[in-house]
């Protein structure tokens, strides 16, 4: 999976598969780093083995969350100027005049991109907001696993830890699949 995120990266130059292509190499390694834990069932030395490619994956989807943040400001900003440009084009009827027929279903389609692209943002949101959770929690649980396999914990409390993190990550996953989009 990562080597081919790699090759469509790299065949495609696309720059929103370029960090596919940047998290590539973490990801093929932490794959080594599972198969190595199957093979051997040395945990603790998986897991230390594995910590760099899994902090720099988790570190990745940080960089990638506040860019799409930044990018999700941008497109509030773009669509609040097209609605102010709109209602500034839309003509306004006088006191004693009536309304021209184009002010009506300009109106209109103003009122309903608006109401869209409203909903559109906060699905986005709630979208970015589930999946900031998640890496966090992730990032927690990895930093605790990392933690007790250089035994400043014990196994007892590092297994209690994980056990609360997958509940915590179950329910971000969970709130991913219901966000409606």
């Amino acid at each position: 999976m990562a080597r081919d995120a790699d090759d469509v990266a790299r065949k495609l130059g696309s720059s929103s598969l370029r960090r596919a292509q940047e998290l590539s190499g973490p990801i093929a390694a932490l794959a080594s780093v599972v198969l190595g834990v199957i093979k051997t069932k040395r945990l603790r030395d998986a897991i230390i083995q594995g910590d760099k490619p899994v902090s720099t994956i988790l570190h990745g989807m940080g960089q990638y969350l506040g860019a799409a943040k930044d990018q999700r400001r941008d497109a509030e900003e773009l669509k609040n100027d097209l609605v102010r440009s709109a209602d500034q084009a839309i003509p306004v009827r006088g006191e004693s005049k009536a309304v021209p027929p184009e002010v009506a279903g300009s109106s209109l389609a103003l009122y309903e991109f608006s109401r869209l692209e409203s909903a559109r943002l906060l699905a986005l949101d709630q979208q970015l907001a589930a999946t900031a959770g998640l890496v966090q929690d992730l990032s927690e649980a990895h930093a605790e696993l990392v933690r007790g396999a250089h035994a400043s914990a014990t196994d007892q409390a590092v297994r209690a830890f994980i056990a609360t993190k997958a509940e915590a990550i179950a329910k971000q996953v969970n709130v991913l699949r219901n966000i409606k989009g």
